[in-house]
Protein backbone atom coordinates (compact mmCIF):
# COMPACT_ATOMS: atom_id res chain seq x y z
CA UNK A 1 0.00 0.00 0.00
CA UNK A 2 1.38 3.30 -0.99
CA UNK A 3 1.14 6.02 1.32
CA UNK A 4 -0.04 9.74 0.08
CA UNK A 5 1.58 12.65 1.46
CA UNK A 6 -1.52 14.91 1.81
CA UNK A 7 -2.68 12.28 4.17
CA UNK A 8 -2.31 11.82 7.80
CA UNK A 9 -1.20 8.16 9.30
CA UNK A 10 -4.54 8.28 11.25
CA UNK A 11 -6.49 8.13 8.00
CA UNK A 12 -4.80 4.39 7.25
CA UNK A 13 -5.59 3.18 10.22
CA UNK A 14 -2.51 3.78 11.49
CA UNK A 15 -0.02 2.84 13.78
CA UNK A 16 -1.69 -0.16 15.11
CA UNK A 17 -1.21 -3.34 16.56
CA UNK A 18 0.50 -5.56 14.20
CA UNK A 19 1.18 -3.00 11.48
CA UNK A 20 4.29 -1.69 12.51
CA UNK A 21 6.06 1.93 10.52
CA UNK A 22 9.30 2.04 9.14
CA UNK A 23 10.53 5.49 8.38
CA UNK A 24 13.60 5.30 5.80
CA UNK A 25 16.05 8.37 5.53
CA UNK A 26 16.49 9.46 1.85
CA UNK A 27 19.44 11.26 2.68
CA UNK A 28 21.45 8.35 4.36
CA UNK A 29 20.51 6.00 1.18
CA UNK A 30 22.45 8.63 -1.48
CA UNK A 31 25.85 7.74 -3.53
CA UNK A 32 27.44 9.95 -1.28
CA UNK A 33 25.97 8.78 2.16
CA UNK A 34 28.78 7.37 4.76
CA UNK A 35 28.01 4.25 5.88
CA UNK A 36 26.51 4.41 10.21
CA UNK A 37 29.13 5.26 12.45
CA UNK A 38 28.83 2.09 15.14
CA UNK A 39 27.34 4.09 18.43
CA UNK A 40 29.83 3.79 21.55
CA UNK A 41 28.84 1.11 24.24
CA UNK A 42 27.31 2.98 27.04
CA UNK A 43 30.26 4.00 29.68
CA UNK A 44 28.99 1.47 32.35
CA UNK A 45 32.36 1.64 34.35
CA UNK A 46 32.29 0.05 37.59
CA UNK A 47 33.06 2.49 40.42
CA UNK A 48 33.24 0.39 43.35
CA UNK A 49 32.77 2.08 47.03
CA UNK A 50 36.09 1.63 49.27
CA UNK A 51 34.08 2.48 52.45
CA UNK A 52 30.90 3.46 53.45
CA UNK A 53 29.91 7.09 54.00
CA UNK A 54 28.60 8.06 57.60
CA UNK A 55 24.74 7.51 56.45
CA UNK A 56 25.49 4.07 55.22
CA UNK A 57 27.42 3.29 58.55
CA UNK A 58 25.35 0.23 60.61
CA UNK A 59 25.95 1.89 63.77
CA UNK A 60 26.87 5.43 65.44
CA UNK A 61 30.80 6.03 65.39
CA UNK A 62 30.28 6.67 69.13
CA UNK A 63 28.76 3.64 70.39
CA UNK A 64 30.91 2.35 72.90
CA UNK A 65 30.92 -1.76 73.41
CA UNK A 66 33.05 -4.32 74.56
CA UNK A 67 36.16 -5.35 72.62
CA UNK A 68 34.63 -8.50 71.68
CA UNK A 69 31.48 -6.71 71.01
CA UNK A 70 33.10 -4.39 69.28
CA UNK A 71 34.63 -7.08 66.57
CA UNK A 72 31.37 -7.76 65.73
CA UNK A 73 30.33 -4.10 65.07
CA UNK A 74 33.75 -4.05 62.89
CA UNK A 75 32.37 -7.27 61.25
CA UNK A 76 29.06 -5.45 60.49
CA UNK A 77 30.61 -2.27 59.19
CA UNK A 78 32.71 -5.20 56.75
CA UNK A 79 29.75 -6.88 55.69
CA UNK A 80 27.57 -3.74 54.61
CA UNK A 81 30.84 -2.54 52.78
CA UNK A 82 30.72 -5.64 50.62
CA UNK A 83 26.68 -5.51 50.54
CA UNK A 84 27.11 -2.07 48.94
CA UNK A 85 30.19 -3.44 46.74
CA UNK A 86 27.89 -6.30 45.83
CA UNK A 87 24.81 -4.09 44.98
CA UNK A 88 26.76 -1.47 42.76
CA UNK A 89 28.44 -3.80 40.62
CA UNK A 90 24.86 -6.06 40.53
CA UNK A 91 23.26 -2.49 39.37
CA UNK A 92 26.02 -2.00 36.55
CA UNK A 93 24.79 -5.24 35.21
CA UNK A 94 21.87 -5.01 35.42
CA UNK A 95 22.39 -1.98 33.26
CA UNK A 96 24.75 -3.75 30.62
CA UNK A 97 21.66 -6.37 30.37
CA UNK A 98 19.76 -3.63 29.43
CA UNK A 99 21.58 -2.49 27.14
CA UNK A 100 21.99 -6.38 25.48
CA UNK A 101 18.27 -6.35 25.51
CA UNK A 102 18.21 -3.19 23.76
CA UNK A 103 20.80 -4.40 21.21
CA UNK A 104 18.86 -7.42 20.43
CA UNK A 105 15.54 -5.11 19.81
CA UNK A 106 16.76 -3.07 17.75
CA UNK A 107 18.52 -6.38 15.47
CA UNK A 108 15.03 -7.55 15.50
CA UNK A 109 13.87 -3.90 14.34
CA UNK A 110 16.29 -3.67 11.51
CA UNK A 111 15.48 -7.27 10.54
CA UNK A 112 11.93 -6.81 10.36
CA UNK A 113 12.45 -3.17 8.02
CA UNK A 114 14.82 -4.92 6.00
CA UNK A 115 11.58 -7.31 5.29
CA UNK A 116 9.34 -4.52 4.68
CA UNK A 117 11.67 -3.17 2.13
CA UNK A 118 12.21 -5.60 0.25
CA UNK A 119 8.65 -6.88 0.21
CA UNK A 120 8.09 -3.22 -0.82
CA UNK A 121 10.42 -3.47 -3.71
CA UNK A 122 9.04 -7.11 -4.61
CA UNK A 123 5.59 -4.82 -4.88
CA UNK A 124 6.56 -1.85 -7.26
CA UNK A 125 8.83 -5.30 -9.51
CA UNK A 126 5.72 -6.72 -9.69
CA UNK A 127 4.06 -3.66 -11.01
CA UNK A 128 6.72 -3.48 -13.90
CA UNK A 129 6.29 -6.92 -14.87
CA UNK A 130 2.44 -6.41 -15.76
CA UNK A 131 2.94 -3.46 -17.48
CA UNK A 132 6.24 -5.23 -19.43
CA UNK A 133 3.67 -8.38 -20.16
CA UNK A 134 1.21 -6.46 -21.80
CA UNK A 135 3.89 -4.62 -23.75
CA UNK A 136 5.58 -7.20 -24.88
CA UNK A 137 2.40 -9.02 -25.72
CA UNK A 138 1.16 -6.09 -27.95
CA UNK A 139 4.96 -6.19 -29.47
CA UNK A 140 4.81 -10.20 -30.40
CA UNK A 141 1.46 -9.45 -32.34
CA UNK A 142 2.31 -5.91 -34.20
CA UNK A 143 5.32 -6.92 -35.23
CA UNK A 144 4.67 -9.62 -37.35
CA UNK A 145 1.67 -8.01 -38.96
CA UNK A 146 3.97 -4.86 -39.50
CA UNK A 147 6.49 -7.37 -40.90
CA UNK A 148 3.60 -8.68 -43.64
CA UNK A 149 2.24 -5.70 -44.37
CA UNK A 150 5.96 -4.83 -45.52
CA UNK A 151 6.54 -7.81 -47.59
CA UNK A 152 3.36 -7.16 -49.56
CA UNK A 153 3.90 -4.11 -50.07
CA UNK A 154 4.89 -3.67 -53.37
CA UNK A 155 2.56 -6.33 -54.30
CA UNK A 156 -0.46 -4.36 -53.06
CA UNK A 157 1.09 -1.01 -54.75
CA UNK A 158 1.10 -3.55 -57.92
CA UNK A 159 -2.41 -4.45 -57.40
CA UNK A 160 -3.37 -0.27 -56.94
CA UNK A 161 -1.66 0.55 -59.76
CA UNK A 162 -3.75 -2.25 -62.11
CA UNK A 163 -6.73 -0.81 -61.36
CA UNK A 164 -8.07 2.26 -63.46
CA UNK A 165 -10.48 4.33 -61.73
CA UNK A 166 -13.83 4.67 -63.61
CA UNK A 167 -14.37 7.25 -66.05
CA UNK A 168 -17.22 8.45 -64.36
CA UNK A 169 -15.53 8.71 -60.98
CA UNK A 170 -12.44 10.42 -63.21
CA UNK A 171 -15.38 13.04 -64.03
CA UNK A 172 -16.59 13.59 -60.88
CA UNK A 173 -13.34 13.82 -59.84
CA UNK A 174 -12.24 16.49 -62.58
CA UNK A 175 -9.34 14.15 -63.68
CA UNK A 176 -9.04 12.52 -67.47
CA UNK A 177 -7.53 9.60 -66.39
CA UNK A 178 -6.08 7.81 -62.84
CA UNK A 179 -5.04 4.56 -61.35
CA UNK A 180 -6.42 3.61 -57.91
CA UNK A 181 -2.03 4.54 -57.09
CA UNK A 182 -2.65 7.91 -58.36
CA UNK A 183 -5.45 8.27 -56.09
CA UNK A 184 -3.39 7.26 -52.98
CA UNK A 185 0.01 8.88 -54.14
CA UNK A 186 3.06 6.76 -54.56
CA UNK A 187 5.11 8.77 -52.93
CA UNK A 188 3.18 9.49 -50.16
CA UNK A 189 2.69 5.28 -49.69
CA UNK A 190 6.19 4.77 -49.71
CA UNK A 191 6.90 7.75 -47.41
CA UNK A 192 4.51 5.82 -44.84
CA UNK A 193 6.81 2.70 -45.69
CA UNK A 194 10.00 4.52 -44.90
CA UNK A 195 8.37 5.69 -41.79
CA UNK A 196 6.52 3.02 -40.71
CA UNK A 197 10.06 0.72 -40.93
CA UNK A 198 11.85 3.02 -39.32
CA UNK A 199 9.76 3.24 -36.28
CA UNK A 200 9.55 -0.56 -36.34
CA UNK A 201 13.64 -0.74 -36.37
CA UNK A 202 13.74 1.74 -33.62
CA UNK A 203 11.06 0.20 -31.42
CA UNK A 204 12.92 -2.94 -32.05
CA UNK A 205 16.16 -2.16 -30.95
CA UNK A 206 14.94 -0.40 -28.11
CA UNK A 207 12.74 -3.22 -27.06
CA UNK A 208 15.78 -5.47 -26.73
CA UNK A 209 17.53 -2.87 -24.60
CA UNK A 210 14.89 -2.44 -22.29
CA UNK A 211 14.14 -6.82 -22.40
CA UNK A 212 18.25 -6.92 -21.50
CA UNK A 213 17.95 -4.20 -18.85
CA UNK A 214 14.62 -5.78 -17.34
CA UNK A 215 16.77 -9.09 -16.65
CA UNK A 216 18.85 -7.69 -14.87
CA UNK A 217 16.72 -5.91 -12.76
CA UNK A 218 14.56 -9.29 -11.85
CA UNK A 219 18.27 -10.76 -11.64
CA UNK A 220 19.06 -8.05 -8.98
CA UNK A 221 15.83 -8.10 -7.44
CA UNK A 222 15.81 -12.15 -7.09
CA UNK A 223 19.64 -12.05 -5.09
CA UNK A 224 18.21 -9.27 -2.99
CA UNK A 225 15.63 -11.70 -1.75
CA UNK A 226 17.74 -14.89 -1.97
CA UNK A 227 21.23 -13.42 -0.89
CA UNK A 228 22.80 -14.77 -4.42
CA UNK A 229 25.05 -13.05 -6.00
CA UNK A 230 24.82 -13.74 -10.15
CA UNK A 231 27.40 -12.03 -12.56
CA UNK A 232 26.14 -9.61 -15.18
CA UNK A 233 27.66 -8.19 -18.07
CA UNK A 234 26.20 -4.17 -17.41
CA UNK A 235 29.10 -2.65 -14.80
CA UNK A 236 26.09 -0.82 -13.06
CA UNK A 237 24.12 -4.24 -12.53
CA UNK A 238 27.27 -5.88 -11.36
CA UNK A 239 27.86 -3.16 -8.89
CA UNK A 240 23.96 -3.91 -7.35
CA UNK A 241 25.29 -7.41 -7.15
CA UNK A 242 28.09 -6.59 -5.52
CA UNK A 243 25.84 -4.75 -3.15
CA UNK A 244 23.31 -7.24 -2.85
CA UNK A 245 26.37 -9.54 -1.98
CA UNK A 246 27.77 -7.15 0.54
CA UNK A 247 24.64 -7.13 2.25
CA UNK A 248 23.74 -10.57 2.19
CA UNK A 249 27.36 -12.12 3.63
CA UNK A 250 28.61 -11.97 7.24
CA UNK A 251 31.45 -9.92 7.61
CA UNK A 252 34.14 -11.56 9.39
CA UNK A 253 33.15 -12.37 13.32
CA UNK A 254 29.72 -11.37 12.80
CA UNK A 255 26.85 -12.70 15.37
CA UNK A 256 23.86 -14.50 13.45
CA UNK A 257 20.70 -13.71 15.42
CA UNK A 258 20.50 -17.29 17.24
CA UNK A 259 23.79 -16.31 18.81
CA UNK A 260 22.84 -13.29 20.45
CA UNK A 261 19.69 -14.89 21.82
CA UNK A 262 21.86 -17.25 23.34
CA UNK A 263 24.22 -14.47 24.36
CA UNK A 264 21.67 -12.82 25.90
CA UNK A 265 19.58 -15.88 27.26
CA UNK A 266 23.62 -16.37 29.42
CA UNK A 267 23.71 -13.21 30.07
CA UNK A 268 20.21 -13.39 31.95
CA UNK A 269 21.68 -16.23 33.71
CA UNK A 270 24.28 -14.56 35.24
CA UNK A 271 22.77 -11.42 35.91
CA UNK A 272 21.08 -13.85 38.11
CA UNK A 273 24.07 -15.66 39.38
CA UNK A 274 24.75 -11.91 41.03
CA UNK A 275 21.53 -11.16 42.58
CA UNK A 276 22.11 -14.66 44.27
CA UNK A 277 25.52 -13.48 45.76
CA UNK A 278 23.61 -10.32 46.22
CA UNK A 279 21.12 -12.26 48.13
CA UNK A 280 23.42 -14.41 50.21
CA UNK A 281 25.63 -10.95 51.50
CA UNK A 282 22.15 -9.43 52.39
CA UNK A 283 21.26 -12.59 54.70
CA UNK A 284 24.92 -12.04 55.55
CA UNK A 285 24.64 -8.74 56.77
CA UNK A 286 21.10 -9.46 58.61
CA UNK A 287 22.94 -12.43 60.68
CA UNK A 288 26.10 -10.11 61.82
CA UNK A 289 23.15 -7.45 62.45
CA UNK A 290 20.59 -10.39 64.67
CA UNK A 291 24.31 -11.24 66.52
CA UNK A 292 25.55 -7.28 67.36
CA UNK A 293 22.00 -6.45 68.54
CA UNK A 294 21.85 -9.67 70.68
CA UNK A 295 25.68 -9.18 72.14
CA UNK A 296 24.39 -5.35 72.97
CA UNK A 297 21.03 -6.61 74.88
CA UNK A 298 22.97 -9.01 76.87
CA UNK A 299 26.79 -9.64 75.89
CA UNK A 300 28.37 -12.72 76.16
CA UNK A 301 32.05 -13.31 76.17
CA UNK A 302 31.44 -17.03 74.70
CA UNK A 303 28.90 -16.45 72.61
CA UNK A 304 30.90 -13.23 70.61
CA UNK A 305 34.04 -15.72 70.65
CA UNK A 306 32.13 -18.27 68.40
CA UNK A 307 30.59 -15.48 66.71
CA UNK A 308 33.70 -13.91 65.67
CA UNK A 309 35.48 -17.25 64.57
CA UNK A 310 31.89 -17.51 62.49
CA UNK A 311 32.18 -14.47 60.95
CA UNK A 312 35.96 -14.65 59.77
CA UNK A 313 34.81 -17.07 58.01
CA UNK A 314 32.13 -15.09 55.91
CA UNK A 315 34.30 -12.00 55.51
CA UNK A 316 37.13 -14.39 54.38
CA UNK A 317 34.72 -15.99 51.76
CA UNK A 318 33.51 -12.71 51.35
CA UNK A 319 36.61 -10.23 49.95
CA UNK A 320 38.07 -14.40 48.23
CA UNK A 321 35.17 -15.79 46.41
CA UNK A 322 32.13 -13.66 46.39
CA UNK A 323 32.88 -10.06 45.57
CA UNK A 324 35.77 -11.14 43.00
CA UNK A 325 32.65 -13.73 41.87
CA UNK A 326 31.03 -11.18 41.10
CA UNK A 327 33.99 -8.95 39.23
CA UNK A 328 34.20 -12.02 36.88
CA UNK A 329 30.19 -12.16 36.00
CA UNK A 330 29.98 -8.63 35.36
CA UNK A 331 33.35 -9.12 32.78
CA UNK A 332 30.83 -11.64 31.44
CA UNK A 333 28.15 -8.98 31.66
CA UNK A 334 30.52 -6.52 29.61
CA UNK A 335 32.02 -8.94 27.06
CA UNK A 336 27.68 -9.82 26.23
CA UNK A 337 27.12 -6.22 25.78
CA UNK A 338 30.22 -5.56 23.34
CA UNK A 339 29.47 -8.50 21.32
CA UNK A 340 25.57 -7.44 21.07
CA UNK A 341 26.71 -3.79 20.38
CA UNK A 342 29.17 -5.29 17.73
CA UNK A 343 26.30 -7.51 16.75
CA UNK A 344 23.74 -4.34 16.07
CA UNK A 345 26.72 -2.10 14.18
CA UNK A 346 27.47 -5.24 11.86
CA UNK A 347 23.30 -5.43 11.25
CA UNK A 348 23.11 -1.74 10.91
CA UNK A 349 25.79 -1.65 8.41
CA UNK A 350 24.19 -4.24 6.52
CA UNK A 351 20.73 -2.88 6.64
CA UNK A 352 22.36 0.35 5.40
CA UNK A 353 23.69 -1.31 2.60
CA UNK A 354 20.63 -3.43 1.70
CA UNK A 355 18.67 -0.60 1.47
CA UNK A 356 21.25 1.23 -0.54
CA UNK A 357 20.64 -1.74 -3.34
CA UNK A 358 16.89 -1.47 -2.65
CA UNK A 359 17.15 2.41 -3.35
CA UNK A 360 19.41 1.48 -6.35
CA UNK A 361 17.06 -0.76 -7.53
CA UNK A 362 13.86 1.51 -6.74
CA UNK A 363 15.21 3.84 -9.15
CA UNK A 364 15.73 1.43 -11.97
CA UNK A 365 12.40 0.46 -12.14
CA UNK A 366 11.22 3.99 -12.02
CA UNK A 367 13.89 4.41 -14.42
CA UNK A 368 12.70 1.30 -16.41
CA UNK A 369 9.05 2.39 -15.96
CA UNK A 370 9.51 5.54 -17.74
CA UNK A 371 11.40 4.04 -20.53
CA UNK A 372 8.67 1.09 -21.03
CA UNK A 373 5.68 4.33 -20.96
CA UNK A 374 8.08 6.29 -23.99
CA UNK A 375 7.90 2.67 -25.93
CA UNK A 376 4.60 2.34 -25.75
CA UNK A 377 4.20 5.69 -28.01
CA UNK A 378 6.50 4.50 -30.45
CA UNK A 379 4.14 0.66 -30.52
CA UNK A 380 1.28 3.12 -30.99
CA UNK A 381 3.11 4.86 -34.19
CA UNK A 382 3.83 1.55 -35.49
CA UNK A 383 0.19 0.82 -34.70
CA UNK A 384 -0.98 3.49 -36.49
CA UNK A 385 1.71 3.39 -40.04
CA UNK A 386 0.32 -0.31 -39.58
CA UNK A 387 -3.46 0.61 -40.31
CA UNK A 388 -2.40 3.07 -42.75
CA UNK A 389 -0.55 0.07 -45.07
CA UNK A 390 -3.81 -2.15 -44.73
CA UNK A 391 -5.86 0.30 -45.31
CA UNK A 392 -4.18 0.56 -48.58
CA UNK A 393 -4.12 -3.46 -48.97
CA UNK A 394 -8.03 -3.36 -48.44
CA UNK A 395 -8.64 -0.50 -50.95
CA UNK A 396 -9.11 -2.37 -53.95
CA UNK A 397 -11.87 -4.06 -52.56
CA UNK A 398 -13.15 -0.92 -51.00
CA UNK A 399 -13.03 0.70 -54.46
CA UNK A 400 -15.22 -2.04 -55.59
CA UNK A 401 -17.62 -1.95 -52.96
CA UNK A 402 -17.73 1.85 -53.07
CA UNK A 403 -19.40 1.18 -56.78
CA UNK A 404 -21.11 -0.94 -55.77
CA UNK A 405 -23.03 0.95 -53.21
CA UNK A 406 -23.34 3.46 -55.48
CA UNK A 407 -25.34 0.88 -57.70
CA UNK A 408 -27.32 -0.44 -54.98
CA UNK A 409 -28.75 3.28 -54.08
CA UNK A 410 -29.84 3.57 -57.41
CA UNK A 411 -31.64 0.61 -57.34
CA UNK A 412 -33.42 1.54 -53.99
CA UNK A 413 -33.99 5.16 -55.80
CA UNK A 414 -35.16 3.83 -58.50
CA UNK A 415 -38.00 1.93 -56.31
CA UNK A 416 -38.65 4.68 -54.32
CA UNK A 417 -39.17 6.98 -57.02
CA UNK A 418 -41.88 4.17 -58.88
CA UNK A 419 -43.37 3.73 -55.23
CA UNK A 420 -43.81 7.92 -55.26
CA UNK A 421 -45.64 7.72 -58.33
CA UNK A 422 -47.78 5.21 -57.71
CA UNK A 423 -47.99 7.10 -54.69
CA UNK A 424 -48.97 10.76 -56.38
CA UNK A 425 -50.97 8.65 -58.45
CA UNK A 426 -53.55 7.31 -55.96
CA UNK A 427 -53.38 10.90 -54.26
CA UNK A 428 -54.35 12.43 -57.29
CA UNK A 429 -56.86 10.43 -58.05
CA UNK A 430 -58.64 10.91 -54.26
CA UNK A 431 -58.06 14.12 -54.78
CA UNK A 432 -60.34 14.32 -58.32
CA UNK A 433 -62.71 12.33 -56.38
CA UNK A 434 -63.12 14.26 -53.53
CA UNK A 435 -63.24 17.63 -56.18
CA UNK A 436 -66.41 15.95 -57.81
CA UNK A 437 -67.82 15.12 -54.56
CA UNK A 438 -67.43 18.89 -53.41
CA UNK A 439 -68.78 20.26 -57.41
CA UNK A 440 -72.16 17.78 -56.41
CA UNK A 441 -72.39 19.08 -53.00
CA UNK A 442 -72.50 22.55 -53.92
CA UNK A 443 -74.78 21.86 -56.94
CA UNK A 444 -76.93 20.56 -54.39
CA UNK A 445 -76.96 22.79 -51.45
CA UNK A 446 -74.71 25.32 -51.79
CA UNK A 447 -77.07 27.61 -54.27
CA UNK A 448 -79.43 26.98 -51.78
CA UNK A 449 -77.09 29.23 -49.03
CA UNK A 450 -78.67 32.84 -48.34
CA UNK A 451 -76.50 35.59 -49.58
CA UNK A 452 -76.36 36.76 -46.11
CA UNK A 453 -73.42 33.94 -45.08
CA UNK A 454 -70.76 34.82 -47.69
CA UNK A 455 -68.04 33.50 -45.46
CA UNK A 456 -69.29 30.17 -45.24
CA UNK A 457 -70.16 30.20 -48.89
CA UNK A 458 -66.45 30.74 -50.12
CA UNK A 459 -65.44 28.10 -47.50
CA UNK A 460 -67.33 25.56 -49.04
CA UNK A 461 -66.09 26.49 -52.47
CA UNK A 462 -62.47 25.69 -51.59
CA UNK A 463 -60.97 23.14 -53.79
CA UNK A 464 -58.87 20.32 -52.71
CA UNK A 465 -55.08 20.84 -51.64
CA UNK A 466 -52.60 19.56 -54.55
CA UNK A 467 -49.68 17.53 -52.70
CA UNK A 468 -46.19 17.30 -54.60
CA UNK A 469 -43.71 15.27 -54.29
CA UNK A 470 -39.65 15.87 -55.07
CA UNK A 471 -36.14 14.59 -54.62
CA UNK A 472 -32.91 16.12 -53.82
CA UNK A 473 -30.20 17.41 -55.74
CA UNK A 474 -27.77 14.87 -54.59
CA UNK A 475 -30.18 11.89 -55.41
CA UNK A 476 -30.29 13.52 -58.86
CA UNK A 477 -26.46 13.49 -58.83
CA UNK A 478 -26.22 9.96 -57.69
CA UNK A 479 -28.70 8.75 -60.22
CA UNK A 480 -26.51 10.27 -63.08
CA UNK A 481 -23.47 8.83 -61.37
CA UNK A 482 -25.17 5.39 -61.53
CA UNK A 483 -26.20 5.66 -65.01
CA UNK A 484 -22.59 6.45 -66.11
CA UNK A 485 -20.87 4.15 -63.93
CA UNK A 486 -23.61 1.16 -65.52
CA UNK A 487 -22.72 2.27 -69.06
CA UNK A 488 -18.32 1.37 -68.52
CA UNK A 489 -18.43 -2.18 -69.14
CA UNK A 490 -15.09 -2.22 -67.31
CA UNK A 491 -17.16 -1.66 -64.26
CA UNK A 492 -20.19 -4.03 -64.96
CA UNK A 493 -17.42 -6.72 -65.23
CA UNK A 494 -15.24 -5.99 -62.18
CA UNK A 495 -18.77 -5.79 -60.10
CA UNK A 496 -20.33 -9.17 -61.52
CA UNK A 497 -23.71 -9.06 -62.96
CA UNK A 498 -24.70 -10.88 -59.11
CA UNK A 499 -23.35 -8.45 -57.29
CA UNK A 500 -25.60 -5.35 -59.31
CA UNK A 501 -28.99 -7.00 -58.32
CA UNK A 502 -31.17 -5.35 -56.19
CA UNK A 503 -33.61 -7.32 -54.08
CA UNK A 504 -36.38 -6.06 -54.19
Amino acid sequence: MKLEEQRSLSEYGLPAHGRPIFLFSRRSLSRNAPPPERQPVPPLELEVPTELTPEQQPRPAALVVPPLVGALVDYERHFCLHLLQARTISEVGGARLAASSQCLHELTVQGDAQRVAAANLHSFAQQLADRYVDFKQQCASLVPQQAALVASFEADVAALRSIEVDEAVCRLEGWSHATLLDACGEERLRAWLRECNQTTDHLVAKHAQFAQAYVELQEGVAALQEGVMRRSSSSSHAELQVGVAAADEPSHGAVSREEADARLQAAALVRQQQDEIVARLASDVHEVRVLVDAQLEAPSREGALAACGALDLKNGTHAAELLPRLRELDAQLRDAQDVLSAAKHEASVQLYTRLRVISQLQSSIAELRNRLQLYGTLLARVRMYCEQLHLMRRLPSTYLACLEEVITRQRVQEATNAQIRRTAETVAAAREQEAQRRDEFMREHGVLLPRGLPALSALLQARPPYVEFSTSVSDARLMEFSTAIERTSSTRAALGASRLTFAR
